[in-house]
């Protein structure tokens, strides 16, 4: 191996181990789960993208040939990051507005209005939840009956 190629293969395989000490850092750091999302995507897809490219130059030069098994990596890996650290990031920010409701709302404004609306809304859609169930379960056996008679 050249020296030239192989000061690139160290400056890139350095350069992704950084990255991901920074992210590394940056979850140890950061307070809330929406700051340290960004650190870790950016570790995980830029770092390991230098270190996979390191990997292909070096031993595509010590085999003499173009090696291509890790092109994949480098496809799919910011391919999936952000897409997953934005569906983590969904999730937990539903999850923070079902658990944040108003501590005090003052009666007859127009959030006590929306709240009170929101609370028939849900007690309306588990109530016809329910009687849809009731409904099913009674036209199960005449379903089946009637296919049973049919057959016959």
């Amino acid at each position: 191996m050249t020296p030239f190629v192989a000061v690139i293969v160290v400056l890139l395989a350095l350069f992704g181990a950084a990255l991901a000490a920074v992210g590394s850092y940056g979850l140890l750091r950061l307070r809330s789960f929406y700051e340290r999302a960004h650190p870790a995507t950016l570790a995980a897809t830029l770092g390991a993208t230098s270190i996979l490219l390191a990997a292909i130059l070096f031993y595509s030069v010590s085999a003499g040939r173009f090696l291509p098994k890790a092109l994949l990596l480098i496809v799919f890996i910011p391919l999936v990051n952000p897409v997953t650290t934005m569906l983590l990031a969904r999730a937990a920010l539903s999850r923070d507005r079902a658990r944040r409701r108003p501590t005090a709302v003052v009666e007859g404004s127009a959030e006590a209005e929306w709240l009170r609306e929101a609370d028939e809304l849900v007690r309306a859609q588990a109530e016809a939840a329910r009687q849809q169930a009731i409904v099913d379960d009674e036209t199960a056996p005449a379903v089946a009956t009637d296919r049973s008679e049919g057959e016959a």
